[in-house]
């Protein structure tokens, strides 16, 4: 007996979602599910995956019952919501906060894991936005040594190449980190993707195929066409045709026509490794070309609906931030003037008990200027008396002139002793002048120097597609990142000459060796498929069926 429900389980990036749905329950009603529960509006770029039988990943088909798609496990049915298209310009064509959070965690995942091969300073780059999606603005209080898991930013084939430490890869990051500043988690974001979107595997679906000659090819399904590699190397194409001039798919077993727009030229043939392969590119094609017309097209009403939302949004979280900034402006200056007037204080408090020291200093020679007066006003007291002692004398001299020798002497002696004295106190009085004077000047000095206060649906053996002639082919004149911000190259220039001098080149894979080619050359993703999707169909299909 068939349940009555069943249990299903769903794997999103960031969270694990569980329902409970009935039986009779189409892929599109779980989807759909799964859309309005996450909040997501922009449904077209993403589907579920589950995992068949034989241990093949495959998307859910959104038109069949899900009891016919999975088969229950222990009354559990698993499903993966992923990215199933990819957008040609994210800065333009992903409007929620939400796909672009879910972008960014598919994204990452697959430059860390490798599977979207990313240079070393690239890394470094999306590293340090990472952080800041990861940790928020840089603060060395909160972020010690050892806030960052390498193995979870740094790609492994890019750290086995470096002589670097965890701990140096971490200080090269959260330099790179620091210097982002204020920007928030969800610009952080975007600027992770647009550095990624220029990456030459981003957003590419790769298939094994043959071509008539039977030589082993990749085949590569994105937004902007088809892509033709060679077997060694997933990252330059060789071959390119765009969605405007592909008019119709069709597969029979193994093998896929495209039919092309020019009737001169001949269809382009491949070979898959299964029918259930070929489905896959079809569904893959006709979705990125119904796409690829939509974006060249006026918006639907929906999406006019979420831009204008969006852009509100984004104008009351810039207003927010911008506040916020204004209140921690305010707040830092705040801060600095208290520590000025804290600082201001101290100095004051210094100056005054060096002040207080200059006074007491300044009360003590006070004092002994005064005790010296004292001294001084007593000496010329002395003296005084020692010079009228004097007069005394001589006149005594004058009247007793007749007086005995011997007495005369004694007078002389005892005149001569009072002049001596005279001279010594005369002496002494100009020395105590002298040092008060000196002290006067001390005094006066160290009043002088005193201190101052101072952020597919159809399943058919063929499809028909929507005639492109005359649609705009702006990926034509699409640039990439280093080329149209100079800023954004002159950082990745400063990391690859700080990371250079620590690469063991004896480590170096192939396509490190190809990137390294294409750069010297001044070749990157937009050049090269500009470069190699010259000429008409006619000569691309011939040169495809010849290689």
């Amino acid at each position: 007996m068939a349940p009555k429900w069943y249990q299903i389980r769903v794997v999103t990036f960031d969270a694990t979602l569980e329902f409970k749905i009935k039986p009779s329950s189409s892929g599109r009603e779980l989807f759909n599910q799964v859309c309005s529960t996450v909040g997501l509006r922009e449904v077209w770029y993403f589907g579920l995956t589950y995992i068949d039988p034989k241990g093949v990943q495959k998307w859910v088909k959104l038109n069949k019952k899900i009891s016919t798609v999975c088969k229950s496990k222990d009354g559990l049915m698993e499903f993966c919501f992923k990215v199933k298209f990819y957008p040609e310009e994210v800065s333009e064509e992903l409007i929620q906060d939400i796909t672009q959070r879910l972008f960014y965690f598919e994204v990452k995942k697959y430059i860390v894991s490798g599977d979207i091969y990313c240079s070393a300073d690239g890394a470094l780059l999306l590293a340090s936005y990472q952080a800041v999606i990861r940790h928020g603005k840089y603060d060395e209080t909160i972020h010690k040594p050892g806030y960052l898991d390498i193995s979870k930013y740094i790609p492994e084939h890019i750290r086995k190449q470096y002589t670097l430490t965890d701990e140096e890869w971490e200080a090269k990051i959260s330099k790179w980190h620091e210097q982002h500043g204020d920007i928030s988690k969800q610009d952080a974001i975007m600027e992770y993707l647009k550095v990624a979107q220029d990456l030459e595997m981003y957003g590419i679906s790769y298939f094994q195929i043959k071509n008539n000659k039977q030589t082993p090819l990749w085949l590569g399904v994105d937004a902007l066409g088809l892509n033709i590699y060679g077997i060694d190397d997933r990252l330059t194409p060789k071959v390119s045709f765009p969605w405007n001039e592909a008019r119709k798919l069709a597969y029979s077993h193994c093998k896929f026509t495209v039919k092309p727009t020019d009737t001169t030229a001949k269809d382009l043939v491949f070979y898959c490794d299964s029918t259930s392969t070929c489905k896959l590119v079809l569904a893959l094609c006709t979705g990125n070309h119904e796409l690829y017309a939509r974006r060249r097209g006026p918006d639907s009403i929906e999406v006019q609906q979420m831009k204008a939302q969006a852009k509100e949004m984004k104008n009351a979280r810039d207003m927010e931030r911008e506040r916020l900034l204004a209140e921690r402006r305010s707040r830092e200056l705040m801060e600095e003037r208290y520590l000025k007037m804290e600082r201001a204080m101290q100095e004051q408090e210094i100056a005054y008990e060096i002040s207080q020291s200059t006074l007491t200093d300044y009360q003590l020679k006070v004092k002994k200027l005064e005790s010296q007066l004292e001294e001084e006003k007593r000496v010329r007291m002395e003296l005084q008396a020692m010079q009228r002692r004097l007069e005394e004398v001589n006149q005594q001299l004058e009247l007793e002139s007749a007086a005995s020798v011997d007495e005369r002497l004694h007078l002389r002696q005892e005149r001569d002793m009072v002049m001596e004295q005279i001279e010594q106190q005369q002496r002494l009085i100009e020395e105590q002048a002298a040092e008060k004077h000196m002290l006067e000047i001390e005094l006066a000095k160290r009043l002088d120097l005193s201190p101052i206060n101072g952020d597919l649906r159809r399943d058919s053996g063929e499809q028909e597609l929507q005639c492109l002639d005359g649609l705009q082919k702006p990926e034509d004149d699409r640039q990439a990142l280093t080329v149209t911000d100079m800023d954004h190259a002159k950082r990745l220039e400063m990391m690859r000459r700080e990371l250079d001098p620590t690469r063991d080149r004896r480590k170096l894979q192939q396509v490190d060796i190809r990137y390294e080619e294409n750069v010297s050359r001044g070749m990157d993703k937009y050049r090269t498929l500009h470069a190699i999707r010259q000429g008409n169909t006619k000569k691309r299909v011939d040169q495809f069926e010849s290689m």
